[in-house]
C-alpha cells in the first residue's frame, strides 16, 4: 500500500481558527493564510527574483509590481480585467462580512456592520476612536452603542479583514486610550471597495506593508507588537524584538 499524507481542510463560519485548536483538544495545527506577497505573486506568474538583477530582470519586475499593485494578493483575481476584478473583490467583502460576522455572531442590524467597515475602508491607514465611530454611526441612523462598535472592531480582526493597530505611547495607560489605526487584509481590495475619495497611494503602500509584517508575527494575536508613532513623519514600528525597528512607508515625489 502506498504511504501518503491525509490533510483535511474546511472553512466554517461558525468555528474560528482558535476555537477549532479548543474543540479538537490539541489535535489540530493552526496556519494563518494571507493573500499573495510580492514574491508569492512573482511566483505565481513565473517570474524569477533571485539576484543578481539585470537591467532587463529588474523592469520585469517593476513591470510585474505595477499589476500587484492593481490586482493585489488574491489568487483567483490575479488573472481578471478591472471589472470583474472589482466585482470579485466586492463579493469577497460582502461575504466576509455576513458570513463571519453577521451570521456568525447574529447581529440584528447588519447594516450598522456594513456601514462601519465601509466607513473604515474609506480611511485605511488612517486613525480612529470608538467615540467618533459610534457617533458616525448614530449620525446614520444607527442605535449602536460604544460596546457593540469595540465588539465589531474585534469580529473584524477575528475574520481577518480589517486590524487594529494602537498608537505607541511610552505610557501605558495613554497607549490605551489613543486612538488607533486600521489596516484591511489586502490593499488591492481596499481600492474595490472604497468610495475612493480619500484613498491615496501612501496609505494603500503603508497597508501593504503592514500585511507584510502582519505576516512575519504570526506569534502577535491581533497584531499586538505592530505599533504606530504619531509624529511628523509616521512609521511603523516593529516590536517584535529586543530592539524596535522603525519603517516609514510612502512613494517617492
Amino acid at each position: 500500500m502506498e504511504k501518503c499524507e491525509v490533510y483535511i481542510t474546511g472553512s466554517s463560519a461558525q468555528m474560528l481558527s482558535g476555537e477549532i485548536v479548543t474543540q479538537m483538544r490539541g489535535r489540530a495545527l493552526s496556519w494563518e493564510i494571507f493573500p499573495f506577497t510580492f514574491q508569492e505573486f512573482l511566483d505565481y506568474k513565473g517570474i524569477e527574483s533571485d539576484a543578481p538583477l539585470s537591467s532587463r530582470k529588474r523592469l520585469i519586475i517593476q513591470k510585474a509590481f505595477e499589476g500587484y499593485w492593481k490586482t493585489g494578493g488574491f489568487p483567483e483575481v490575479a488573472g481578471f480585467e478591472q471589472m470583474l476584478r472589482l466585482k470579485t473583490h466586492q463579493e469577497y467583502f460582502n461575504a466576509m462580512l455576513f458570513r463571519d460576522l453577521v451570521e456568525r455572531h447574529d447581529i440584528s442590524h447588519p447594516k450598522a456592520v456594513t456601514d462601519l467597515a465601509h466607513r473604515l475602508v474609506d480611511n485605511i491607514s488612517s486613525l480612529y476612536s470608538i467615540n467618533n465611530l459610534t457617533g458616525y454611526l448614530k449620525s446614520l441612523g444607527h442605535k449602536a452603542p460604544k460596546a457593540s462598535v469595540s465588539n465589531y472592531l474585534e469580529w473584524f480582526e477575528d475574520a481577518y479583514i480589517l486590524f487594529s493597530v494602537r498608537i505607541f505611547d511610552a505610557s501605558l495607560a495613554r497607549a490605551n486610550t489613543n486612538p488607533k489605526k486600521i489596516y484591511c487584509i489586502d490593499h488591492a481590495l481596499v481600492t474595490s471597495v472604497s468610495s475612493g475619495i480619500l484613498i491615496n497611494s501612501d496609505h494603500l503602500l503603508e497597508n501593504l506593508v503592514f500585511i507584510a509584517l502582519r505576516r512575519l508575527t504570526p506569534e502577535l494575536k491581533l497584531a499586538e507588537g505592530i505599533i504606530v508613532t504619531r509624529s511628523e513623519e509616521e512609521c511603523i514600528q516593529v516590536a517584535s524584538g529586543l530592539e524596535p525597528v522603525f519603517l516609514q512607508s510612502r512613494f517617492r515625489d
